[in-house]
């Protein structure tokens, strides 16, 4: 569980319109096609794919799937402000890559209780310190 689930709970069992902006890490390349696209369908695209391929050892991913997971239906789109910071090496971390609008409960959502641990571990695609 994430620690500031509280959050986004009290959030959605009041319906208030809510926003989260999450961060994806990149290579040199990749980055700058993302910040270059800025919110475009291409730049959706990128992230889409590599949210998909990394599922929780990304941060948009988690993210999203936590929301979900509490009833929510989730907007996500590429946001038209990405910021980036180089990491280390070619490694870039574009922070406000991802904008993920949601507000109150499906109908019909089940009674919010404890998360369950994924399957897979979520930190065993952490980034290794060079």
């Amino acid at each position: 569980r994430r620690f500031y689930d509280g959050v986004p709970i009290h959030l959605l069992e009041k319906s208030i319109p809510s926003v989260i902006s999450a961060q994806v890490v990149l290579d040199r390349g990749e980055m700058e096609e993302l910040v270059a696209a800025k919110g475009d369908a291409h730049a959706w695209s990128m992230l889409s794919a590599i949210m998909n391929e990394n599922e929780w050892s990304d941060e948009a991913y988690q993210c999203s799937e936590t929301v979900k997971s509490y009833g929510a239906t989730v907007n996500l789109q590429a946001s038209p402000f990405p910021c980036a910071y180089k990491l280390r090496g070619e490694t870039w971390i574009v922070k406000n890559a991802v904008v993920e609008f949601f507000f109150g409960r499906e109908a019909g959502a089940s009674k919010i209780g404890s998360m369950t641990v994924p399957e897979n571990n979520i930190d065993e695609n952490n980034i290794d310190d060079e």
